[in-house]
């Protein structure tokens, strides 16, 4: 199983347009919930009795704490709730 999260690149949508800084947190929470989705869809792999590979949940919850703890969440202070 392989975990694809391919982002727009930063400060422009698909169609290369500039975005909102809430839009780009917006799509920031659809990854995060893409990850969780990947993560549940694991454990019934799991509760079903078949294999899942350790390295793919490490892999999983390392993006979700660095990039929902770490990136999102300091972006998301510092655009909702500035100084």
């Amino acid at each position: 199983m392989s975990l694809q999260l391919n982002p727009a690149p930063s400060g422009s949508d698909e169609s290369g347009e500039e975005m909102k800084s809430t839009d780009c947190l917006m799509l920031e929470h659809k990854l995060i919930l893409r990850a969780l989705d990947v993560l549940d869809a694991m454990r019934d792999l799991v509760e079903q009795g078949r294999d899942v590979e350790p390295a793919d949940v490490e892999k999983i919850v390392g993006f979700l704490r660095w990039f929902g703890d770490e990136h999102h969440q300091a972006k998301e202070e510092s655009i909702l709730f500035p100084a």
